[in-house]
């Protein structure tokens, strides 16, 4: 519920504007990473059900804003090969996902959150350095006066 409300919610907000859509991955994968670190300090019942929450909205900002820069970010050439490359990672982390947390489960419950706050914080620092929205709006700008 929280997942696809902030999906749907996000998804509205930002249109086109490529400042916004790094806002809310940034804001997202912040979201998502302090939920999984909570998570790993306490992991019972109630923390379960309240950080989780917090992850579900963190990634619902994320992939709207994840989809659209990276649809709107390369040529018309090319733009159904990379989605179906990007959709394909997404179905298969889907279908992998469950039996390899269940086979870290086994060993220690703890680790799970740490690779996941693991891979968060590398998700947002790719996205801190890799997607320059200022950039793109001038070279918007740019294309429209040609």
């Amino acid at each position: 519920m929280f997942l696809s409300t902030s999906s749907f919610i996000a998804g509205k907000k930002i249109g086109k504007d490529k400042g916004r859509m790094k806002f809310c991955v940034v804001t997202g994968m912040i979201l998502l990473t302090l939920s999984f670190i909570a998570l790993w300090w306490n992991h019972s019942f109630y923390f379960l059900f309240v950080f989780l929450s917090f992850g579900g909205i963190g990634i619902g900002m994320a992939l709207p804003a994840l989809d659209a820069l990276i649809t709107e970010g390369i040529e018309s050439e090319q733009c159904g090969t990379i989605s179906s490359f990007y959709n394909s990672m997404r179905f298969i982390g889907v279908a992998l996902g469950p039996p390899v947390f269940a086979a870290l489960m086994s060993n220690a419950n703890w680790i799970i959150f740490i690779l996941s706050a693991f891979c968060s914080i590398v998700s947002l620092f790719l996205v801190l350095f890799t997607v320059d929205a200022k950039k793109s709006e001038e070279e918007e700008k740019n294309l429209g006066t040609v």
